[in-house]
């Protein structure tokens, strides 16, 4: 009878040292990306931190929108989509909407105010 007790104690300290281990792992992954995020944020910015430069169309100079407007236009005359580039956040601001059709603007979220549908 004491025999089987301490064969079923091994096993209940066997479950319970791999639920503890698990636990504690879980804690320590929660813990490490929170840290690697942090390091990230930190390093980004920090002064003289390498900044990743804003995708842009080929053939246009880097944060300008003109040449990207121009090409936009471009296609939008031949009957294609414009690039895709043109409505990418920086670009959004920067650009006069008026000069394209309607099916190229992009949608205004302010249309589906108070409907459970918002584009």
């Amino acid at each position: 009878m004491a025999e089987s007790m301490i064969g079923e104690l091994e096993g209940l300290g066997q479950s319970w040292t791999r639920a503890m281990t698990s636990l504690v792992w879980g804690q320590w992954l929660m813990l490490d990306t929170g840290f690697k995020a942090t390091q990230t944020i930190l390093a980004t910015a920090a002064p003289g931190a390498k900044v990743t430069p804003v995708p842009v169309a080929e053939g246009t100079a880097a944060g300008r929108p003109d040449g990207l407007v121009a090409q936009a236009l471009e296609r939008v005359h031949k009957g294609l989509a414009p690039p895709r580039e043109i409505y990418l956040a920086p670009f959004r601001g920067r650009i006069d909407w008026a000069e394209l059709p309607d099916w190229a603007r992009p949608s205004n979220p302010d249309l589906f105010e108070g409907c459970s549908h918002e584009g």
